[in-house]
């Protein structure tokens, strides 16, 4: 599993060095050959540098954490317990969690739900996928899955805190957790760069599909 979880991360970061040593290399073909009117280019593909690096601090600063600790609260059931119990009776290796929060936009919300929902119907994922959401009540959270319930197999969990840097930013994202109940391969997803999203889930096929 560590060889595994050592090849996917030497991937990413190796597509994102490529992607920015290119954008480097276009920006300075630019400086040199630009005309005025490309100003408006130029800001975009700056923009897109600087989702490319957001994508690897989220990456390091938060794969590995712990967060067994962590309470949730099952929306269907209204059972509390903490994470470690999520694999007490299960016979899963790991699930794939996408983290969502009233803070987030509500189209950066809902498009996160419906990508990942995507992938995992057409793909040969073989994983349970859960719901973290971080709203105000219960309630609020029951009303988005049923709503998200329409697109396929899918647990929500009330999960208000769970420690990752990445919540500070206030967007939704993915995550593996695995049993030993530490967080890998997080990922922001985002509109504008559904490029990355689909590389995203390519490799997490390759690396999870037969889990």
């Amino acid at each position: 599993m560590e060889t595994k979880e050592s090849s996917f991360t030497i991937k990413i970061l190796l597509c994102l060095v490529i992607i920015l040593v290119f954008f480097n290399c276009y920006l300075l073909y630019k400086r040199v050959f630009a005309v005025p009117d490309s100003a408006v280019l130029d800001e975009s593909v700056i923009d897109l540098k600087s989702k490319y690096l957001t994508t690897a601090v989220d990456y390091m600063r938060n794969s590995g954490l712990y967060i067994g600790d962590c309470l949730y609260t099952d929306v269907a059931t209204h059972t509390q317990c903490n994470l470690k119990a999520l694999f007490e009776n299960s016979e899963e290796d790991c699930f794939i969690v996408c983290r969502i929060s009233e803070f987030d936009c509500e189209q950066c919300v809902n498009y996160s739900v419906q990508k990942l929902m995507e992938n995992v119907n057409d793909s040969s994922l073989n994983i349970k996928v859960l719901i973290f959401g971080q709203y105000n009540n219960e309630m609020s959270l029951k009303i988005q899955a049923e709503f998200f319930s329409k697109l396929g197999e899918m647990t929500c969990f009330y999960v208000p805190n769970l420690n990752l840097p990445i919540d500070e930013r206030r967007v939704p994202y993915y995550f593996v957790l695995n049993k030993d109940l530490k967080v890998t391969d997080v990922f922001a997803p985002d509109r504008m760069t559904s490029n990355l999203t689909d590389l995203y889930f390519s490799e997490i096929d390759k690396k999870w599909g037969g889990a």
